[in-house]
């Protein structure tokens, strides 16, 4: 009996074996097609996600730079992929945050006829450096470079093409706004990272027909685009970008502001309010002013110490219109009775702390009357007293202009006495075409209250500011030691020497001297 093999089996093992092969074919097709997509799509929206989370960065550098009040911003710097059973994911995409090397800022301006290089524009280095985001994506090919200067934020694409994302801040009007950015900076990985500006003390110049030379990687057109509404033809015509160095020329008088900004660490200049902070320092009062200005007046307690009341003037020939508002800052000693939301009293609008521009009045706004006042009181959400906080508040009113009030109540010291300056020395040192005054000031208070006493060198006949210093004072009398001097080939016939004496709570004594200088 011959015997017939059994090939029942062999049908399911080479049906098993083709299903096995077809899956592995998925599998590396998905691997080799899908997966790639799926991650470039994961890197594309977090492209779109840093957009919006960088250009606030700028913004929260440009209110720490006006109000004098560290902020606070968060970059995502990577992202995850999408979690995969049965394929496998590369090591997820991370990005880096970095300050750039420093770069010289250089400001020129006529000084009897003359062009006089200045040597000083700042508080601390005359030079800036960039702010930068980059992220390293495996599979998405278009992603830029966000890049932050000079008051500006765009993108940087691989092609040489650029793409703001902002408008300037450089020129505003009648004023050059310098923007430093100071401090090593970098951070990287796939996680948030928190960015943190904080201020440093501005310097306020007054110049005329001044040239403007900062580092830029943006190219001429891009700025000429930028500043179009700021300068006429002329000026223009000679803005130039060459090796990388911006130059605007321009015709007039400026108020030149230099307002550094650290990230993540105090500025050289050290930080605007010296940890007490206070509006009366001058090196912080940013509040607008002018011919054309609406002023913040006055601020007073109102409602038994628990509101402000802001008396805003119209200097100006025309009505303004405050459209939106925002409430940018609250600061008080006392931790626990810090403000998350504000009220109008007079319109009823509520404004949260940091938060975004909001229309005020419905939509019909708060007028400000032509060469006249208008009082607005304003309610925190907390029944402390308010009698020690700093306020900051921005408006953008109807010609599309913002402006930060930062502004704190005037105190009176009830049960005390003021400070007083006793006696004053001046020693002339005039050095390096420049004249220099050493200054001594032995003060006191009764109180034993002593804060702080600040110089100011003045150009008599106009009333600017020409050089500022200060010195740490304490207890019940003291000495304060500072020097002034003026700027570099611009010697006066005779300066105005400002000395003040501030106690704890903001009392003062000001004595004032006219020097002979050599011009």
């Amino acid at each position: 009996m011959t015997l017939v093999p059994d090939r029942r089996g062999q049908s399911v093992q080479i049906g098993a074996l083709f299903l096995f092969v077809v899956l592995l074919v998925a599998l590396s097709g998905y691997q080799a097609v899908v997966v790639p997509q799926q991650n470039a799509e994961a890197e594309f929206n977090h492209d779109q996600r840093i957009q919006p989370e960088f250009v606030e960065l700028r913004n929260d550098v440009m209110r720490t730079a006006a109000s004098g009040t560290s902020g606070f911003s968060e970059l995502t710097l990577g992202t995850h992929y999408p979690p995969r059973l049965f394929a496998l994911n590369p090591s997820p995409p991370t990005g880096t945050v970095r300050t750039t090397a420093p770069e010289p800022i250089v400001v020129s301006a006529v000084d009897d006829g003359e062009r006089v290089e200045f040597e000083s524009v700042c508080r601390g280095p005359d030079e800036t450096r960039a702010l930068e985001y980059r992220a390293r994506y495996n599979e998405y090919d278009g992603a830029p470079t966000y890049r932050l200067e000079n008051t500006v934020a765009y993108r940087a694409f691989d092609d040489d093409v650029q793409r703001p994302n902002t408008g300037q801040r450089i020129v505003s009007g009648g004023t050059i706004n310098l923007v430093p950015i100071r401090g090593e900076f970098e951070r990287g990985g796939v996680e948030s990272v928190s960015v943190e500006p904080i201020a440093g003390q501005v310097q306020r110049t007054t110049v005329e027909d001044p040239h403007v030379e900062l580092p830029t990687r943006l190219d001429a057109d891009r700025w000429r685009t930028l500043l179009e509404s700021e300068l006429d033809e002329a000026e223009l015509d000679e803005l130039t970008v060459e090796d990388g160095r911006l130059t605007v020329r321009l015709d007039g008088t400026y108020t030149l502001l230099c307002s550094p900004v650290g990230i993540g660490e105090l500025p050289e200049s050290s930080t605007r309010f010296d940890g007490a902070l206070s509006d009366q320092r001058p090196s912080g009062a940013l509040n607008p002013d002018g011919a054309d200005a609406v002023a913040l007046e006055d601020v007073s307690l109102v409602e038994n110490d628990e509101a402000l009341r802001l008396t805003f003037e119209n200097h100006g020939e025309e009505d303004r219109t405050f459209e939106s508002g925002r409430f940018t800052l609250f600061y008080d000693p006392d931790p626990t009775r810090i403000a998350q939301s504000l009220e109008i009293a007079e319109t009823g609008d509520e404004l949260e702390l940091r938060g975004e521009y909001r229309t005020l009045a419905d939509g019909d706004g708060i007028v400000i009357e032509a060469e006249s006042t208008t009082e607005l009181t304003v309610r925190f959400d907390t029944d402390r007293k308010v009698d020690s906080s700093l306020l900051g508040i921005s408006f953008l009113d109807d010609r599309n202009r913002e402006s930060i009030y930062v502004a704190a109540p005037d105190e009176a010291d009830p049960d005390g006495s003021d400070p007083s300056i006793d006696s004053l020395t001046v020693e002339e040192d005039h050095q390096n075409n420049r004249d220099r005054y050493q200054i001594a000031a032995e003060v006191s208070d009764p109180d034993g209250e002593l804060d702080r006493v600040e110089f100011e060198l003045r150009d008599p006949d106009a009333g600017t500011l020409i050089d500022t210093d200060q010195d740490g004072v304490a207890g019940e009398s003291d000495t304060a030691d500072g020097m002034v001097r003026s700027e570099s080939n611009g010697q006066l016939p005779e300066y105005e020497l400002v000395v003040t004496v501030f106690d704890e709570e903001g009392n003062t004594d000001q004595e004032t001297r006219i020097l002979e200088g050599t011009g």
